[in-house]
């Protein structure tokens, strides 16, 4: 995170706080704040309380922080210095970018904010697909199907929708995933055709 990057990220939280009675008053949160209103707002609620917990404490401004980064990178928290880029978008998605997102924290039927949620969380199913592609399937495999459905063998390029269906086609073929063969004895991997031919079970 630029220093840039990094005041805007006070500024914003500090919006949030504003809005939502988000601060500490005598050592207590404010009996103000915001609890629900929203999907987000109980989201990042159910967050903060978890951390709370963990804590053996009543819930804290900070707590509801840290909260907001978790519930913005899919249940992950971490310290706000590291975020990429990508990962201080999603979070602005709740905070507001100060341009065209006003933030959901703080318009809950912004349309700019649920559209651009909506495209985050897009993006991080096709990750997963990607990855699990890449660790968990025969690379031959899944370059053959692709060449075979798709008419390419370079999938990494598919489109969002055409990998969800790769993703799904492989999901349903065990003789692709590596878990599979590995379970297989060296022999058995060696002389079965299908452990490892695509077209074998078609």
């Amino acid at each position: 995170m630029t220093p840039a990057q990094d005041k805007k990220y006070w500024r914003r939280w500090s919006a949030v706080v504003r809005g939502n009675h988000w601060r500490m008053v005598k050592s207590r949160l404010d009996p103000q704040a915001t609890t629900t209103g929203s999907p987000a707002h109980a989201a990042v609620w159910a967050a903060a309380s978890a951390r709370a917990v963990q804590h053996l404490r009543g819930i804290t401004a900070d707590d509801l922080r840290h909260a907001c980064h978790s519930v913005a990178l899919g249940g992950r928290d971490k310290s706000h210095t590291a975020f990429t880029n990508r990962e201080f978008d999603a979070l602005l998605n709740y905070w507001g970018d100060e341009r065209d997102i006003a933030g959901l924290l703080l318009d809950p039927l912004n349309l700019s904010s649920l559209i651009s949620e909506d495209a985050h969380a897009a993006q991080k199913i096709h990750e997963r697909q990607l990855r699990w592609l890449k660790t968990q399937c025969l690379g031959g495999y899944v370059m053959a199907e692709s060449e075979r459905l798709f008419g390419t063998k370079d999938w990494e390029q598919l489109p969002a929708a055409d990998l969800a269906r790769l993703h799904d086609h492989l999901r349903a073929r065990p003789n692709a995933q590596l878990s599979v063969v590995g379970r297989a004895s060296p022999r058995a991997a060696a002389t079965e055709p299908d452990a490892f031919d695509p077209d074998w079970n078609v």
